[in-house]
């Protein structure tokens, strides 16, 4: 308990405050495109993987809770996955926190993870709660091979995983462009900003 206690108040600061609405609109913007565009990505949680890259942990698991609270407003059947966001963005808080972004192998790696513990938290309420169907170009594409005779949950699990990694591959890539246009100055402005400085700065 003492231990996050520290770490709330190592990663709650003035920053947090400003950066997390930020982040949650960002989720709600990004997510509803993808959304009403089908795509079998989600794109739904860069903002809450930036806050983990950046601050850590606990700031990832608040942008992502509010975030999944946000978009069940015009969207009800994100909800049940607020769970899916806890886990991934204390995965890729913890990740962070150990420099697995920092070479192409380890955001190789670090994708995997992410997309394993995503799957697996999310494919049990996809099958469960929505029968198999959420609406999104993923589930479509699971509906597909479930009706040529694949068992629902091989389905979910099959196309689900593959699109869950892509999606958050994808995340990480435009996460990291992103800290890489932000100053020295103002990444140290963010509790884990330190692992991402340049070298130089061209201010």
């Amino acid at each position: 308990m003492k231990q996050i206690i520290k770490s709330f108040k190592e990663e709650f600061t003035t920053a947090a405050v400003v950066t997390i609405p930020l982040c949650v609109a960002i989720n709600y913007i990004s997510g509803t495109i993808a959304g009403v565009l089908k795509l079998p990505i989600f794109l739904d949680t860069i903002g809450t993987l930036f806050a983990c890259m950046v601050f850590g942990p606990l700031v990832g698991i608040i942008t992502g809770m509010l975030s999944s609270i946000v978009s069940s407003i015009t969207m009800p059947t994100m909800l049940p996955f607020i769970v899916v966001n806890i886990a991934l963005a204390l995965c890729a808080g913890i990740l962070a926190k150990h420099k697995m972004f920092s070479n192409y192998m380890k955001i190789f790696i670090s994708s995997i993870i992410m997309a394993i513990v995503s799957i697996i938290i999310a494919a049990p309420i996809v099958v469960i709660v929505f029968s198999g169907f959420t609406g999104g170009g993923s589930s479509m594409i699971a509906g597909l091979i479930t009706a040529s005779g694949v068992n629902i949950w091989i389905s979910v699990f099959s196309a689900e995983g593959f699109f869950t990694w892509a999606d958050r591959i994808l995340t990480i890539i435009i996460c990291l462009s992103v800290i890489k246009c932000l100053p020295n100055k103002l990444l140290l402005l963010f509790p884990l900003g330190s692992l991402y400085l340049k070298n130089s700065d061209s201010e």
